[in-house]
């Protein structure tokens, strides 16, 4: 949202961002979630007036969800074996 800052300039980086936004969505959340997570934010981020769209964060509560299991127990059992 930065780049709001600058009059012309908010738009045309994400040209930049896209493909970014992309790659940080699958590499976080993985799997063929991830991968539609991925391309969705890709073309949220193309997408003129989007950006308010918080792909990355809707893309983990649906894997979340499918998965049945809640990110804190996954984040627990994790660090707690």
């Amino acid at each position: 949202m930065d780049s709001y800052l600058l009059p012309f300039f908010g738009e045309g980086f994400d040209v930049i961002w896209a493909p970014i936004a992309m790659f940080a969505n699958f590499a976080t959340n993985g799997g063929i979630i991830g991968f539609g997570g991925g391309l969705a934010t890709l073309a949220e981020e193309l997408a003129p007036f989007t950006d308010v769209i918080p792909s990355v964060t809707l893309t983990w509560i649906v894997r979340s969800v499918l998965s049945g299991e809640s990110a804190c127990r996954k984040f627990v059992k994790k660090k707690l074996g």
